[in-house]
């Protein structure tokens, strides 16, 4: 399953339905229903990765010691 946050203005649903393999997925997306509005890209978590900054806050407990153990997005 994925979780998602909707960002500024994006019509989610419509993003999944012109996308084949989003659409043929559709069913593990769980979209956030409370209105929850983030700005926080996978772009700029990867970004503090690669610059050795905290993530703590951006990710759940869970996916900050993934990265870690993985050592993810070093480069």
């Amino acid at each position: 399953k994925f979780y998602i946050i909707k960002r500024d203005k994006d019509n989610i649903e419509e993003i999944i339905s012109k996308d084949k393999l989003l659409s043929a997925y559709k069913k593990s997306f769980i979209v956030d229903k409370n209105h929850i509005i983030s700005n926080l890209s996978s772009t700029y978590v990867r970004a503090n990765i690669k610059e050795g900054k905290s993530i703590n806050y951006l990710a759940p407990e869970e996916v900050v010691k993934y990265i870690k153990e993985h050592k993810l997005y070093k480069e």
